[in-house]
């Protein structure tokens, strides 16, 4: 019992002594803080070397999602309690080095009140620590800087004066997007009500596409309900937006509800002249149609006549925005005006950015005619045939064989490849061979690369060496 104890207080020691000397960070409030109102507290860190670059990049917000402080953290205690922190839906957002904030963000602050509630007057203990995010998996990294418990007073503030802060706030909304992210959404969500809420719902038509991320993440501190009755009411009064069609993919248990009433407002739209309009109601009806909401009846009905009524409309545009969700709604339906729609989007041109997309979805549909055409891509070099391989082989089995071989010569080594992990799948020859050549050439990260893919599917065992590798492929070329 004496020695577990032992090896456990082992376990902790490292960690313990980390935070002891942990270098020490102060915090101070700008200005009085009051019930439902912002807290923003200044961070600033010791002068390290390692910390210094950390301290340049503390310019709120460090990414699309509100409450994502990128390992900056804060404690909260009242009343010698723990505070508990807001039930937001924790994500790691898309957080990059440096900041992402735009330029005119506030720099050297964080919102406290986007992790805690400060609804009730009293006096509080905040303490901060930073710690660097691990890049992969492994053991969670020290403490690099940390600061005292210092008490915070929360002051009482009526209906009534909020009511005026608030009025001036949104009669004035800054035109700097580094404002906007940096100080006024954030601020405002010290208590979201219905009128923050309309803040953010005109912020989903700002042409900056940060804003629109951080306002639709910013939805998340209202209850489900709530954002799922306002948000086709928006969509119907002022049209779609880019992200509409993220919403029921983000929180399908919030849109399943009201998926009639969303496809019903984006219809109208479809025959639009804009590409980003048409792609939004586009993309927002092809999403409900997906197996996490998957809407059914009159709407789901009267969705789908309504594509293929726009189809030669939409067919007009060269967007990814817009044809990128047509060819995820074609691709579903097997039949002779599908596979029309998709090589017409796959010959044209101006539509090479999802050109890769028509290819897979052909390849999907499966029609007889398209193999020849799909296989004798494989040998071209052509870019856009990444992935193809596999999809062949799994439409048509061993009749793709002879196209995955003639993949083995193609220019692009990004094409002979995926063939060559295809035909081995398959047990031919002309696979193996091609992965020996790789796993005994001069290329070690490529080697590296089949080995895993020998793991996956080879039967390879985990940690196995190069011989180890160069010998299973060798029995597989060994005559049967």
């Amino acid at each position: 019992m004496r020695s577990c104890l032992c090896f456990a207080l082992l376990l902790l020691l490292p960690r313990a002594l980390a935070a002891a000397e942990a270098p020490r960070a102060t915090l101070a409030f700008e200005g009085p803080a009051y019930v439902d109102m912002p807290i923003w507290v200044r961070v600033t860190l010791p002068d390290t070397p390692n910390l210094r670059l950390v301290q340049a990049n503390l310019r709120y917000p460090l990414s699309e999602i509100p409450w994502g402080f990128d390992g900056h953290s804060f404690e909260v205690r009242r009343d010698g309690k723990p505070l508990p922190s807001l039930k937001v839906q924790w994500r790691s957002g898309s957080t990059r080095s440096p900041s992402p904030a735009p330029s005119g963000s506030p720099a050297g602050r964080l919102p406290l009140h986007l992790l805690y509630p400060f609804d009730q007057p009293g006096k509080y203990l905040v303490k901060y620590e930073y710690e660097a995010q691990p890049d992969g998996p492994g053991p969670p990294p020290a403490i690099r800087a940390e600061s005292d418990w210092i008490e915070l007073e929360v002051k009482p503030f009526s209906a009534q004066q909020r009511e005026a802060w608030l009025s001036e706030k949104l009669a004035h909304p800054p035109r700097d997007e580094g404002l906007l992210v940096g100080d006024y959404l954030p601020s405002l969500l010290a208590h979201p009500d219905d009128r923050v809420l309309g803040a953010l719902t005109t912020c989903f038509y700002r042409p900056e596409r940060f804003v629109q991320e951080m306002a639709v993440y910013s939805l998340d501190y209202y209850p489900g309900a709530t954002v799922a009755a306002v948000v086709p009411k928006v969509l119907h009064e002022k049209g779609p937006f880019r992200m509409l069609s993220f919403l029921p993919l983000w929180r399908p248990d919030w849109f399943r509800p009201v998926a009639d009433r969303l496809a019903e407002a984006a219809l109208p739209y479809l025959d639009s002249d804009g590409a980003e309009t048409v792609g939004s109601a586009l993309g927002t009806l092809t999403v409900l149609e997906g197996h996490r909401i998957s809407f059914h009846g009159p709407a789901r009905a009267r969705a789908d006549a309504a594509i293929w009524d726009h189809l030669d409309h939409l067919l007009t545009f060269r967007e990814p925005i817009v044809l990128a969700p047509l060819l995820n709604f074609v691709g579903v339906e097997r039949s002779a005006r599908a596979r029309e729609a998709v090589w017409k989007i796959a010959d044209r041109p101006d539509a090479r950015p999802v050109r890769q997309q028509a290819l897979l979805t052909a390849a999907v549909l499966g029609d007889p005619r398209d193999l020849p055409r799909l296989g004798a891509l494989l040998a071209t070099g052509d870019a856009a045939v990444t992935g193809l391989p596999s999809q062949l082989r799994i439409t048509w089995g061993d009749q793709a064989t002879p196209y995955l071989i003639a993949g083995l010569h193609s220019p692009n080594p990004d094409t002979r490849l995926p063939c060559a992990c295809e035909l081995s799948l398959g047990g031919h020859r002309e696979g193996f061979s091609y992965l020996l050549a790789i796993v005994e050439g001069p290329d070690g990260q490529a080697a590296v690369g089949v080995m895993g893919f020998m793991i996956d599917h080879l039967g390879l065992r985990n940690g196995a060496l190069q011989p180890d590798a160069v010998a299973l492929l060798k029995a597989k070329l060994e005559p049967k």
